[in-house]
């Protein structure tokens, strides 16, 4: 997921004064009754499906199933955390969290302040539309295209309307594609990870994702404190195993279907 530099910008000045932004819910999935080490996970109240909040229930989604089943090879648990998306890198730098889950872009500019584990997936801007005559990123000009707020779809989505078209900006991935399969706008941008999960839940909308090959997929990982190797080797350790025994290709299906 990539927010607009507002967003980092506002994230950075938070690093900077050293404040914490209110915390909005906590769910420890795991109780560290045991001598097992304990790492604690922040993220987004919601950010589908790599990671969801509900009160008083454990976590779900892709990332959650991941670190579970990491934790379950490294013999390690972790409590869940939903905070504020402005604070979440400010609270690696005060040790209020030792991992981010985010469903986190890797970028040259992110790792000059923090940590990434290996990638645990791939993602890149898609468009979903249930419009047929929509086969390529450049025939949504003129047409009403909705993005995610906060995201830098904006300018992606401008530069192919050059001009000609409206946007229409929400506050969740959920609301601009219960857009498209209402008929409200022609299509969505967002994440080709997030198009996939929704095209999975609602097979009889006719959903139809479609993709740019000139724009490169971008890595997605877990970030860490800037410096805590440790962890970052414990996490990769854990990553390689589910990839090698089959438990990571299970929840990548579950969460988004056969690729």
């Amino acid at each position: 997921m990539k927010k607009s530099w507002f967003a980092i910008l506002t994230a950075c000045f938070l690093m900077a004064c050293g404040e914490s932004a209110p915390q909005q819910s906590t769910a420890a999935a795991s109780s560290p009754s045991d001598n097992k080490p304990v790492y604690r996970v922040y993220s987004e109240q919601n950010y589908v499906p790599f990671i969801m909040h509900a009160m008083g229930q454990e976590p779900s989604g892709f990332e959650y199933d991941l670190l579970q089943a990491i934790g379950a090879k490294q013999g390690v648990k972790f409590t869940y955390t939903a905070h504020v998306w402005e604070d979440l890198f400010a609270s690696l730098n005060r040790n209020d969290s030792d991992i981010i889950s985010a469903g986190l872009t890797v970028t040259e500019e992110r790792k000059k302040d923090m940590d990434f584990t290996d990638p645990h997936l791939e993602s890149s801007p898609v468009i979903l539309t249930k419009n047929k005559q929509i086969q390529s990123f450049a025939d949504i000009a003129g047409k009403k295209v909705s993005i995610q707020s906060g995201t830098t779809h904006q300018q992606l989505v401008e530069q192919f309307q050059k001009g000609n078209g409206n946007i229409i900006k929400r506050d969740t991935a959920w609301l601009i594609v219960n857009e498209v399969m209402k008929n409200e706008t022609d299509a969505a941008m967002l994440d080709s990870a997030v198009a996939q999960y929704y095209v999975k839940q609602y097979p009889n909308e006719n959903l139809i994702v479609v993709a740019d090959k000139s724009i490169a997929k971008e890595p997605l990982a877990f970030a860490l404190k800037k410096g805590n190797q440790a962890l970052k080797e414990q996490l990769n350790q854990g990553l390689a195993k589910i990839k090698a025994d089959g438990t990571y290709d299970k929840i990548q299906q579950k969460w988004f279907g056969k690729q």
